[in-house]
C-alpha cells in the first residue's frame, strides 16, 4: 500500500508555500521531510492530514483521493501527531490516548479499545501516568500522549510534525524507535518532519530535503544528506563522517558563519 502525494501546491493567500511537490511514502517505509524553518515542512503535513486543501494535486492511497473519504475512514488511514497540541482542561492521559480509537467505535469503547489504548502508553512509556491529567505534564510528556494516541489509533499512514521537538535525547530516541516499530513489517509507513538530519540519517528509508517550497532532492538518506545539500538548504557547512552507527552530520559554523 502507497501514499502518493503527487503536484502539491499549497499557500496562504497570496503566498505560495509548497510548488509541485510529488512523492511517496510505502507501507515499511520511514520518510522524513526536511528543510531549515519556512521551507514548507509543516505546511505540507497539514495537507497530508486534510488540515489544508491542496491549491492544486492529489494526495492518494492506493488511488484512492483521501479528499473523497469521510473522516472516519480518513482517520483509519491516517494518523496525525502534530508539533503542538493545545490540552482539554481535566482529561487524564489514559482518556486522550483513548481518544485515538472513536474511529473504530460505535456507541462506546470496547475491551480491545482499552487494551490498544494500555499497549500504546506501554510502548512510549507513560502507562504510569495513566491517570495524571493532561494539562500537568511538562511538553516532552505531552508530546509522547499525542504519539501514543496515534499508535491507538492504528492507522494505515503515520504523519508526524517534528516529533521530537519537545523531547531530551533519551526520548528522542524512544520516539524515533517507535516509529520504527511502528512500521516493522509493513504495518504502516510514516511521514515524518524532522529538524534533526541525524535523526534522519540514522532512521529514514527515502529523505524529502525542502528548500524555498520546491523538492531540493529526494531519495535513500546517505545520497540526499551531503556537504552540498547541506550547504544549499541550510547555509552552513558540514562534514559527514562516520561513526560506529553509520554517518553523522557534524557542522563546523553557525548560520550566521561565525566559528
Amino acid at each position: 500500500m502507497t501514499l502518493t502525494i503527487e503536484g502539491i501546491t499549497q499557500g496562504y493567500g497570496s503566498n505560495i508555500v509548497l510548488k509541485d511537490i510529488s512523492f511517496e511514502v510505502k507501507k515499511g517505509q520511514i520518510v522524513s521531510v526536511l528543510g531549515p524553518n519556512g521551507s514548507g515542512k509543516s505546511t505540507l503535513i497539514r495537507t497530508v492530514c486534510g488540515m489544508l486543501k491542496p491549491r492544486a494535486g492529489t494526495i492518494c492511497v492506493e488511488d484512492k483521493d483521501l479528499s473523497s473519504m469521510d473522516r472516519k475512514d480518513f482517520s483509519k488511514m491516517i494518523g496525525y501527531v502534530p508539533q503542538k497540541y493545545v490540552p482539554s482542561d481535566y482529561m487524564t492521559v489514559f482518556d486522550a490516548v483513548l481518544i485515538g480509537r472513536a474511529p473504530y467505535m460505535s456507541w462506546s469503547y470496547s475491551e480491545n479499545d482499552m487494551i490498544a489504548a494500555e499497549e500504546a502508553m506501554e510502548k512510549v512509556g507513560i502507562f504510569e501516568l495513566a491517570e495524571r491529567y493532561i494539562n500537568d505534564l511538562s511538553g516532552g510528556q505531552m508530546q509522547k500522549v499525542v504519539l501514543a494516541r496515534a499508535l491507538a489509533q492504528d492507522p494505515q499512514f503515520y504523519v508526524l510534525d517534528e516529533p521530537t521537538s519537545a523531547l531530551d535525547l533519551k526520548n528522542q530516541m524512544v520516539a524515533m524507535n517507535t516509529m520504527r516499530d511502528m512500521v516493522t513489517d509493513g504495518k504502516a509507513g510514516a511521514l515524518v518532519a524532522l529538524h534533526d538530519l541525524n535523526l534522519a540519517l540514522h532512521f529514514s528509508d527515502c529523505v524529502v530535503m525542502l528548500k524555498d517550497g520546491n523538492v531540493y532532492a529526494k531519495g535513500d538518506p546517505y545520497d540526499v544528506i551531503n556537504e552540498k545539500s547541506i550547504r544549499d538548504v541550510y547555509g552552513v557547512e558540514s562534514e559527514i563522517m562516520e561513526g560506529r552507527e553509520g554517518r553523522f552530520v557534524h557542522v563546523l559554523e553557525k548560520i550566521n558563519g561565525s566559528q
